[in-house]
């Protein structure tokens, strides 16, 4: 078997896929912290039926631990170029396409966070890492406003949890750990199997499975 993602895929045959299904929905977002809550939400406005399934007893994942900082440029260009240099001098690896796609999206987080909760508030604190490369004055560290003393990543957690949960009314199955991948004759992933109260589940995807379950542990 193949890993992806961290999981085991399910072999491809057809014995592999389960006759009945626990849950069916259009896409099933593995994991509950910042990532599969934008999945889940970009999903969500397009039209599709969402799943989340979260192992752990509530959401947040890493997003509710961190810095509570999000990166948004001023200028795509200028952001691009300056990331660029840093994948030259790290002698590191990318993909010129994701890098161009990461940075067109960055420069909207701002727009993108505060739309998701009416009254959000956002602030800057920093810039680049590197203000030394070029490119680096375009470079935003932003942050939700919130509460004085509270955590950011609270702040930034509680928009998500806001739009998933209470505008959205996103499905979501905690307690609920990803096992393996369920594939088709054509390779195309089609199924999550899921650990829930001591058994194994079965989910089926009619769009997509996002795998969400990975930080940066």
């Amino acid at each position: 078997m193949s890993a992806i993602g961290g999981m085991p895929q399910a072999n491809a045959a057809a014995g592999a896929i389960p006759r009945t299904w626990d849950h069916e929905t259009d896409v099933i977002c593995v994991g509950y912290g910042g990532a599969g809550a934008n999945a889940a939400i970009a999903a969500r406005d397009r039209g599709s039926r969402v799943l989340i399934i979260e192992k752990m007893a509530q959401g947040g994942g890493n997003t509710a631990v961190s810095s509570g900082l999000f990166l948004c440029p001023t200028d795509a260009e200028k952001a691009f170029g300056h990331l660029e240099q840093l994948y030259a001098l790290a002698h590191a690896e990318s993909d010129r396409d994701v890098l161009r796609a990461f940075v067109d999206g960055a420069v909207e987080t701002a727009d993108w966070i505060t739309g998701l909760k009416d009254g959000t508030r956002v602030g800057t604190d920093g810039g680049a890492g590197f203000p030394q490369v070029g490119g680096a004055g375009t470079m935003r560290q932003m942050f939700v406003d919130g509460p004085p003393g509270r955590a950011r990543a609270d702040n930034l957690w509680e928009v998500y949890a806001h739009a998933v949960e209470e505008k959205r009314k996103i499905a979501i199955l905690t307690e609920t750990a990803a096992k393996r991948l369920v594939s088709n004759e054509d390779g195309e992933i089609i199924a999550v199997i899921a650990e829930r109260e001591g058994r194994e589940i079965a989910i089926r995807a009619r769009q997509a499975v996002v795998l969400t379950s990975g930080g940066y542990e």
